[in-house]
């Protein structure tokens, strides 16, 4: 048990220090502009700005990612032990989801 959380943490850790070197090697393209110092400035610039926007999109759609990972993870582990203390459940499971796809999928 304490294995998979030292994976979880050690994944994460991978994550965020890709992330990182992700951030930094967008950086040197975006500090190329100057910094506006005046309101002015700040305005003429707002279409530039678009950039850092879509970086914090994707900064957060992958944040969003990994966590819908982890939940997915969990979810197969869960089902992985249940499978294995009730095989004659899980063949039943594995039966009905297969009914159930095969009519999702039929051009009736």
């Amino acid at each position: 048990m304490t294995n998979s959380h030292s994976d979880v943490d050690e994944l994460q850790t991978l994550q965020r220090e890709a992330d990182e070197m992700l951030a930094k090697s967008k950086n040197p393209r975006s500090t190329c502009r100057p910094e506006p110092e005046t309101k002015e400035e700040q305005k003429e610039t707002e279409p530039g700005m678009q950039d850092s926007v879509d970086e914090n999109q994707t900064v957060d759609s992958k944040k969003t990612d990994h966590d819908l990972a982890v939940q997915i993870e969990s979810v197969l582990k869960n089902m992985e032990e249940a499978a294995t203390e009730r095989p004659a459940l899980a063949l039943l499971a594995a039966f009905t989801l297969g009914i159930i796809v095969g009519q999702l999928l039929s051009r009736r």
